[in-house]
């Protein structure tokens, strides 16, 4: 056999290098008198020690926060030291028989494959490599390639059952590079820049960490799951699992280990599956017939199943195997069995599917519902298919599901922290011949890790008429308060879509009292306590009734209203909740506020209190503030100080339907009323492409209301600083925000002719640190840290300016924190002051007597975003069904473009019309 051509090099993630955010005190070198790396018992650290050469993508942490009352907390990591030595990164290529063209096989193939070379060659695999199950192989020492030294080829013969000759693969593997591990003992010291080493060095720990679980168990990416599953219904079950991940802290490593939930195919018969999906009684296959199973349905099913692996019960000419060989699910075809016709491989007469089983002695049950079609062009009926076990998906699934499993998900903190425990016993790290050849000696005995916090004092929040009142556990009522500054509802009007037998006129019309009373209780006037009330039908043009509604409103009233409330069913009301926001934001530009009409019928006061908060927003008043003693970063007069939230929005897995970017604004000296601009672009493309249109629009919006409505001059109106909280961005990211967004915010700054020091901080909440405590004054009800627990140390980056915030009370499960990093800080903010700012922003989400878990701006974009669907009038021009890969996506993207409505009514762009 011939040598193969040299193939392309994998490698780990690039940086830059280019310096950022300010430099440390000293260049000192690591910090001396830890406990176990860490301060000690007794005292908290306020300073840092990063070397001044160092570089970070980001800022430099310039020292520890020190407000609020300590306290000890643990959290879900295992400590390691960092290892001495090289480890040794090799390219994978694997090939099928002689065939020269690299094969792309599944992980698990990948992995089983690799594990068999190593035992096949146990003389150059020992101690083990492990392997990423794609392209990359990470060795503690360097492996005995042979005469070249960097690149070998391995024959493997892999059994194919009786009677047929064993299958040949062949891995090639390519010496890469060589990562020296003192690189990473120096940056957890603070004395390494955070380069590409390093990032491999982690990538090289993770993969073995991952090594044995990938294994035994079914995985993706970083978590593994238990094979015992529960059925939930909808074709799905859930399982148990383990995510695990390694990451530089200082002076050591620390292994994060949580538990997550795997959502599964229901194994066993595929045909049982597809009924249960589709909501179909299971004695009911004959409703798969295609002339009773309608095209939207066919192919919605097709997403679901497209890429499972079933096991055809017999062997059919071109299925590529017999009885237990699996195949992958291409497609379900649009003809039964009875009428799809093939030509046997290998020769032979035209035949159906459902004649060629009876040729077999098997007559089919269902001949005449559809079939799958494989890669290999096969068809096979549903009832000769077997749905393997233990297969994950990651697809968007039916909203009826969510709610098993949340319910399956969620443990409060004891139960989860007990469940971690299990799973680190299961883990075995101790005994792991994988983290013993690379010399990962991980304590997991000391899980939960004991680490340092602070809990911040809970912000001061003014209401109207100088009420000020203290939140405790992240928690306040509207009991003897007034809005801050309330709205007058002058003209409205109520339309009812809900049943008239479900909500009859007396109960009508004592609901527009409830609601009446509920604005006057929170201090809002209603000037017109009796509005015109019309009953409407849901199954007409909706639009079209609104409008025609609002011109009966202008004729009797002479004026269009500034409110409408629309009462909907209280099932099915998606695409009508969408129309009618659709009409309020973007055609007639009126303030819109939806209901269900079971929430109206029994509602008591606070209920409608509660949606007085919202209407409120929507006509331009202001539910809450922070008293100015609580917010002096943004209050300063002679810093006007601009905030700003972003986010982008994704389609759902296997969807190629475009992503939404949001970017939610203030425009007053308070921070707490802003505007909402948004966009669409490429589909899962994370970087707002629209930014610099969007944010110049922002800056002339908060020029232009501080001067009109405060009535301050343009100079003093023009921004003197920008906070920007960006969310929806990993690790991996930041540098391209760095290089790609952060000039476009300036370039708006300098569109404007405005030149604020700027503050570029990430918010993430997905991720898995938890924490916990068995201290009563550290913890609420729910068993979870009260909000305000901050921590910047112990477990965060040994160089990065980052930190958690548990800035919310606890409710159902597990409190997940968020987590700053701040990647760009021209105002030289302390760690105090953003801390405390980041908390007090949580509690000004204005629809809410709550904290929440991200500051409110950050919040405000996500809900723009997740409203996309109200920018177009009837929803997408392209159906789901099409947007499945039928349609091609240059089409679909310019459809999406035609019908998409970035800017709302003028009437609404100064409103928080989203709340």
């Amino acid at each position: 056999m011939a040598p193969r051509k040299a193939h392309g090099q994998a490698g780990g993630l690039t940086r830059s290098g280019t310096k950022r955010g300010t430099s440390s005190a000293s260049p000192a070198a690591a910090q001396s008198g830890l406990r176990r790396g860490f301060a000690d018992q007794g005292t908290l650290q306020t300073s840092v020690s990063i070397a001044s050469a160092v570089e970070v993508v980001g800022v430099k942490r310039p020292a520890y926060g020190k407000e609020g009352r300590r306290i000890k907390i643990f959290a879900n990591v295992c400590e390691a030291p960092v290892p001495e030595g090289m480890i040794y990164q090799y390219d994978v290529q694997i090939y099928f028989g002689y065939d020269d063209k690299e094969k792309k096989f599944d992980m698990s193939l990948n992995r089983s494959l690799f594990e068999k070379m190593q035992n096949d060659f146990a003389s150059i695999f020992t101690p083990p490599a492990v392997y990423d199950g794609k392209k990359i192989a990470f060795a503690s020492h360097e492996l005995d390639l042979g005469p070249s030294a960097d690149k070998r080829q391995f024959d493997l013969w892999c059994d194919n059952g009786p009677d047929r000759p064993p299958k040949h693969f062949i891995i090639c593997l390519t010496k890469s590079s060589v990562i020296n591990l003192e690189v990473l003992q120096r940056f957890t010291k603070g004395q390494q820049s955070l380069d590409n080493e390093v990032w491999k060095a982690r990538t090289a720990f993770n993969v073995v960490i991952r090594m044995a679980p990938s294994l035994m168990y079914p995985s993706r990416g970083r978590s593994f799951f238990m094979r015992e599953a529960k059925s939930i219904g909808f074709g799905l079950s859930v399982c148990q699992g383990y995510f695990q991940s390694i990451f530089p802290a200082v002076d050591r490593l620390l292994i994060n280990v949580d538990t997550t939930t795997g959502i599964m195919y229901k194994d066993g018969p595929l045909i049982s599956l597809c009924l249960e999906y589709l909501s179909l009684p299971q004695d009911q296959a004959h409703q798969l017939d295609p002339r009773q199973l309608s095209t939207y349905e066919r192919i919605r099913l097709q997403r679901f199943l497209s890429g499972m692996k079933i096991v055809p019960t017999l062997a059919i000419s071109g299925a590529r195997g017999r009885k237990g060989k699996s195949v992958t699910v291409k497609r379900l075809t649009d003809q039964p069995a009875s009428m799809l016709s093939f030509k046997p491989r290998g020769g032979g007469v035209e035949t159906t599917v459902a004649a060629y089983f009876q040729r077999q002695n098997q007559l089919l049950q269902y001949p005449h519902i559809i079939c799958v079609e494989t890669p290999s062009g096969a068809f096979i009926p549903l009832e000769k298919c077997e749905v393997l076990p233990g297969q994950i998906i990651k697809k968007e699934i039916l909203p009826e599901a969510t709610s098993a499993i949340v319910k399956f998900s969620t443990k409060p903190p004891k139960e989860r922290l007990t469940a971690i425990k299990k799973g680190v016993e299961l883990l075995q790290y101790g005994q792991s011949e994988y983290l013993k050849a690379f010399g990962l000696n991980v304590k997991s005995d000391l899980l939960p890790f004991e680490i340092d916090a602070r809990v911040l004092p809970a912000p001061k929040l003014q209401y109207g008429g100088n009420t000020i009142i203290t939140p405790a556990f992240g928690s306040w009522n509207m009991v003897d308060k007034i809005l801050y500054k309330p709205a007058s509802i002058k003209e409205w009007m109520v339309i009812i879509y809900a049943d008239h037998s479900l909500m009859p006129l007396k109960d009508a019309q004592k609901m527009v009292d409830d609601l009446v009373a509920g604005c006057q209780s929170v201090g809002m006037t209603v000037e017109m306590p009796f509005p015109m009330l019309i009953y409407e039908n849901g199954a007409g043009n909706i639009s079209e009734q609104l409008m025609q509604a609002s011109d009966r409103y202008k004729t009797q009233r002479y004026c269009f209203p500034d409110l409408i409330v629309a009462i909907l069913p209280d099932y099915g009301n998606s695409g009508m909740y969408n129309t009618i926001k659709h009409f309020g934001q973007f055609k007639a530009g009126i303030a819109i506020q939806c209901l269900k009409a079971g929430n109206c019928i029994k509602a008591k006061i606070q209920y409608w209190a509660n949606v007085a908060l919202k209407i409120n927003l929507k006509l331009g008043g202001i539910n809450v503030i922070p008293a100015s003693e609580s917010f002096k970063v943004i209050s300063d007069p002679q810093n006007a100080t601009i905030v700003m939230g972003a986010d982008v929005m994704h389609p759902a897995p296997g969807s190629i339907a475009p992503s939404y970017a949001a970017l939610v604004s203030s425009v007053d000296k308070l921070g707490m009323k802003y505007i909402a601009k948004s966009s669409m672009q490429t589909s899962r493309q994370e970087m707002i492409s629209s930014l610099r249109d969007m944010a110049k629009k922002a800056i002339q919006s908060y020029i232009k209301n501080r001067s009109d409505v405060e009535k301050i001059t343009t100079a003093l109106a023009k921004p003197k600083r920008l906070i920007f909280f960006r969310d929806g961005v990993s690790e991996g990211e930041f540098e391209q925000i760095l290089e790609k967004e952060l000039p476009l915010l300036k370039a708006a700054c300098q569109d404007v002719n405005v030149n604020p020091k700027i503050t570029f901080i990430i918010v993430i909440k997905r991720h898995h640190i938890r924490f916990f405590s068995d201290e009563h004054k550290d913890i609420d009800k729910s068993g979870n840290l009260i909000a305000g627990t901050v921590v910047d140390q112990d477990i965060t980056s040994p160089v990065l300016f980052d930190w958690f915030l548990q800035s919310h009370g606890g409710l159902k499960g597990t409190s997940r924190s968020a987590h700053y990093t701040v990647l760009h800080d021209e105002s030289n903010f302390s760690p105090d002051a953003l801390q405390e700012l980041c908390y007090v922003l949580c509690h000004t989400f204005a629809r809410a007597t709550k904290s929440v878990s991200i500051p409110a701006p950050v919040y405000y974009a996500h809900i723009v975003c997740s409203k996309a669907k109200q920018h177009y009038l009837m929803g997408s021009t392209i159906s789901d069904a099409e947007i499945s890969g039928s349609v091609e996506y240059d089409y679909i993207m310019e459809c999406h473009r035609s019908e998409y409505k970035a800017e709302v009514h003028p009437n609404q762009q100064n409103a928080m019309y989203w709340m």
